[in-house]
């Protein structure tokens, strides 16, 4: 039997609403868990089984509340005056790679320091603030369920 079949309904539609190929906002597209999903926003594996119901429901619907260490939105200004902002995925003296969350999913861009005008670190989430109006109360709740079923 396979790890998935002993989730509960709730959680079993979770697993389907954080996968969901026809949804643009599907979690999977930022966040992995374990092997599935994309690295760009913080893995869920280990936040899903270290917070509360209460603490995952306040980062999905608030993630400029309590953002994860290193994912703050950096926003790069380019000499020829382009602003991208995303997640920073790598920063070297030569260059800074950044997850640019203007596009869906997001491409992982290269700015090299010569073309760079400037580079802001803002106290905000790269994730939208939105997924109150984009999941229903009860679809929250199954993602929730399915984080915590801890079963991936």
């Amino acid at each position: 039997a396979h790890a998935a079949d002993s989730l509960s309904d709730q959680a079993r539609k979770g697993r389907s609403l954080f996968f969901d190929l026809t949804n643009e906002k599907r979690c999977s597209l930022c966040h992995r868990l374990e092997d599935n999903g994309t690295p760009i926003g913080p893995s869920l594996t280990l936040v899903a089984k270290s917070q509360s119901k209460e603490q995952l429901r306040r980062n999905i619907l608030e993630p400029n509340g309590d953002i994860a260490e290193g994912f703050e939105q950096t926003v790069i200004t380019t000499n020829q005056g382009e602003r991208v902002a995303g997640v920073a995925k790598e920063r070297t003296d030569e260059l800074i790679r950044v997850y640019d969350a203007a596009s869906i999913p997001s491409p992982l861009r290269t700015f090299y320091r010569d073309q760079i005008r400037s580079v802001e670190t803002r106290e905000r989430s790269s994730m939208p603030d939105d997924y109150g109006d984009f999941y229903s109360s009860e679809e929250v709740t199954a993602i929730i369920s399915y984080l915590r079923a801890g079963v991936f």
